[in-house]
């Protein structure tokens, strides 16, 4: 986690930094797949969504390290994004019920507007669990928080609703329907891989 907390979830990571959390990710999933850990490090089924269960703090991103080096994370953009805004912190929320249809992972995501306002916007999905992979289907946005105090409220038309660095965190962090397998997980962090190839590092939060 030290080497990842400079990083801005990738954002900010050089050609070497990517090696290094490349290493790091693949030495923790050798640990996992060893005989002598796999059953904690690695559940099974059967374990693995007590295991998933709760808030995720995204650590690192391979899809946010390709952006360009030193970027302040999707800060507004000349002619495409919101002048001021800057990107917060990104959540997957994860809540396994015994009743597997009511599984849910939300993609959460907090913006900073540039007088201290800040709005959470989030994206529901459906969750279903197969071995060490989660399929995840989108069900809809909704708006958690605001900087006008309005209680929570759906959006019809989520993606272009939300303000452009909103949604370049969701789009480019893969958070819509799909898939991930789950290569490392314990009670701190969780290693996911998705279905686009996509690694991500995550930080237990609650």
């Amino acid at each position: 986690m030290k080497t990842l907390a400079t990083l801005d979830r990738g954002v900010a990571a050089s050609e070497d930094d990517r090696s290094a959390v490349n290493a790091l990710v693949e030495s923790l999933e050798t640990l996992a797949s060893s005989p002598s850990r796999a059953a904690s490090l690695a559940p099974t089924e059967a374990r693995l969504a007590a295991a998933l269960d709760g808030a995720w703090r995204l650590a690192y991103s391979s899809t946010f390290a390709g952006e360009q080096t030193g970027s302040q994370g999707f800060t507004g953009a000349p002619g495409g994004g919101s002048p001021g805004a800057s990107l917060g912190s990104v959540y997957q929320r994860l809540s396994f019920d015994d009743d597997e249809e009511k599984a849910t992972c939300d993609n959460v995501v907090e913006l900073r507007g540039p007088f201290g306002g800040a709005a959470a916007a989030s994206l529901g999905h459906s969750c279903a669990v197969t071995g060490n992979t989660c399929r995840i289907t989108f069900t809809g946005v909704t708006v958690e928080r605001n900087p006008f105090g309005l209680p929570p409220f759906t959006l019809p038309s989520p993606m272009d609703a939300l303000p452009r660095e909103a949604r370049d965190a969701l789009m480019s962090g893969g958070f819509q329907s799909g898939a991930f397998d789950t290569t490392f997980v314990d009670a701190e962090t969780r290693v996911s891989r998705g279905d686009r190839g996509e690694l991500r590092v995550f930080v237990k939060e609650a």
